[in-house]
């Protein structure tokens, strides 16, 4: 079930999102306790001399669909950002909610559930259908906004 709070992250995840540099997607994720926003990040390459805005978008070039080969990339997922931010950081993400744009794809989902997060709230849908068994399988809370 979805609360007022939800809304107003999902909110703030929209203008996260558009920070991201990639040319093929603008994703938002964020992790919340207590109403506060512990960590965020969005999709993005590590280093700028891999700026897919300068270079193309490789899994274009390939004409790799989305929900495919999530290996051939430059970039990291959103979650994969926020959940690194977390470790560098050294922010436990055990008891919290994840805020994403999208639906973590199974590589994310994995490390959800083993950063301890127990709630995701997500806008759209991956087309990876794995993806959805390890959150559920792992016993996590799965909310769709909007």
């Amino acid at each position: 079930m979805t609360t007022a709070e939800d809304t107003k992250f999902m909110k703030q995840l929209d203008e996260l999102a558009k920070k991201s540099r990639c040319i093929r997607a603008q994703i938002g994720a964020m992790v919340v306790r207590d109403g506060k926003v512990l960590v965020e990040g969005c999709n993005d390459v590590p280093h700028d001399e891999y700026d897919c805005q300068i270079l193309g978008c490789i899994r274009t070039k390939e004409k790799i669909p989305s929900g495919h080969e999530r290996e051939v990339c430059r970039g990291l997922c959103a979650e994969q950002y926020a959940i690194s931010k977390a470790a560098e950081r050294g922010i436990a993400l055990n008891n919290t909610t994840m805020y994403t744009s999208v639906y973590p794809c199974r590589i994310c989902s994995s490390l959800i559930l083993n950063a301890g997060i127990n709630r995701v709230v997500y806008k759209k849908k991956y087309p990876e259908v794995i993806a959805e068994n390890i959150l559920e399988d792992g016993g996590i809370e799965v909310c769709q906004v909007g």
